[in-house]
């Protein structure tokens, strides 16, 4: 018995069909699995893609909703109330909208972190290897929430031994600034603008809803973009210690040494002057098979000096090393590239190219073709 199908497929069914066939195309993640229990690159994209753009989405829409009443009060009310009463009755307002907003925008990280977290097919399980304030829920919930990661007392090691106090609390001060400067900037720039006083009464205020929407949904944006990192650098640490370094340990196939892991790691680190923990869980992983103590493991200069007593495969290893570490916490400082010219030495143009290959991966959610890319290096 044959189907007999009446009724033709519509438009915009064909059109989804083009559309999803366009994003086969576009994707170059590959299907290939390095690390076990962890889906292939096309599903951690495709998947983790999804949550990243709904949450920005989702997070402008909730910053223009609450901003909206504020801004219609202020246009209503403003010349109908005396200065006085009128921001006593917009502090009120303000403060309410600020507290919806809060909370609205607290659970939807919550929930995209959630669902960042099943990615790998189920919730992560306890890793009795690391502390408790290493445990990836955690990690992850720190960067959605935007909360300090803890201060690093490990083996010495402290990445913003030089950046001053001051300097930290410059930039926190200005971040926290962000939404009132640049509304206060925007609202300037459009009186310059509109010539007309009934054109700018009626825009103006309503600045006010672009740049809170804008903001929330940057930071949003930013803050799941790193929670996604650190899941990818979480996992990815454990396969790099475990089954890349202390395999070809185990099997004698050529030295690795963990004080200059732990010295290639620490050092880009300081340069860096950041905590990111994607690089505290190699250190924390590699020290479980340190029987010694290193003296100054976070000093480039003694990097460069263990560096040059080793033969140049030696140094091949602990260079794709210290690229990982730089590509680790995404971002790259100017000390961070200045001291890695130090390191690459003659080999820089090789080194950079392979420190924006792991870079690229790791922004991707291709883990496990930055496995096969690490594992390939490590075999040279």
């Amino acid at each position: 018995m044959s189907l007999k199908v009446k009724k033709k497929s519509s438009f915009l069914e064909h059109l989804g069909i083009t559309y999803f066939k366009k994003l086969e195309q576009k994707s170059k993640a590959s299907k290939e699995i390095h690390l076990e229990d962890i889906p292939s690159d096309k599903v951690l994209e495709a998947i983790s893609n999804v949550i990243v753009i709904n949450a920005t989405i989702i997070a402008f829409l909730i910053g223009a909703i609450v901003t909206i009443p504020l801004v219609l009060f202020e246009v209503a009310m403003y010349e109908k109330l005396s200065l006085v009463e009128f921001y006593l009755q917009y502090s009120f307002y303000a403060f309410l909208s600020l507290v919806i907003e809060l909370i609205l925008l607290y659970l939807l990280t919550l929930h995209s972190i959630y669902a960042l977290l099943h990615l790998i097919g189920k919730y992560p399980q306890e890793d009795e290897d690391l502390p408790e304030i290493y445990q990836i829920d955690r990690i992850l919930i720190r960067s959605a929430l935007e909360l300090e990661e803890p201060l690093l007392e490990f083996m010495g090691i402290n990445p913003q031994k030089n950046l001053s106090k001051t300097q930290l609390f410059l930039g926190a001060l200005l971040y926290k600034l962000k939404v009132i400067l640049s509304s206060f900037l925007a609202k300037k720039l459009l009186k310059a603008i509109l010539p007309r006083a009934g054109a700018r009464s009626i825009f103006i205020p309503f600045v006010s809803v672009f740049i809170v929407a804008f903001w929330d949904a940057y930071v949003i944006n930013k803050s799941i973009k790193d929670a996604k990192l650190r899941l990818f650098g979480y996992y990815f640490s454990r396969y790099l210690v475990e089954h890349i370094l202390l395999k070809k340990i185990n099997n004698n196939e050529f030295l690795i040494d963990i004080e200059g892991a732990i010295r290639a790691i620490a050092s880009i680190m300081v340069l860096s002057k950041s905590n990111h923990p994607n690089n505290i869980l190699i250190l924390i992983r590699l020290s479980k098979y340190l029987d010694r103590e290193i003296e100054n493991p976070d000093s480039l200069q003694a990097y460069k000096e263990y560096l040059a007593k080793l033969d140049k495969k030696e140094q091949h290893y602990l260079k794709v090393l210290s690229s990982i570490a730089a590509a680790f916490d995404g971002v790259i400082t100017k000390e961070e590239k200045e001291g890695l010219k130090e390191i690459y030495g003659s080999e820089s143009k090789y080194y950079f190219t392979l420190l924006k290959k792991i870079q690229t991966l790791l922004k991707k959610g291709h883990i496990h073709a930055l496995a096969k890319l690490i594992e390939k290096e490590f075999e040279a």
